[in-house]
């Protein structure tokens, strides 16, 4: 996530979400300015090099798109 961070304007956070009953499943989980500025991360060249070195504690790694729908 750091060259995210670094790289990228418009995310304003990120969380690392563990699975408690499996040990090799996270989700992570980022809020971004726009679905534009998130598009354009993912556009990004470098994006699918990044997240590799994640598979040293995962299976696999997928990638979603959700929008907040409500907060509390």
């Amino acid at each position: 996530m750091a060259w995210t961070r670094e790289t990228q304007d418009g995310l304003e956070i990120v969380r690392l979400v563990a699975d408690p009953a499996d040990e090799r499943h996270f989700l992570t989980v980022g809020d971004w300015s726009d679905a534009a500025v998130r598009q354009g991360w993912q556009d990004d060249p470098q994006f699918m090099e990044h997240p590799l070195p994640c598979l040293e504690f995962c299976d696999d790694i997928t990638s979603s798109e959700y929008d907040v729908r409500v907060v509390v």
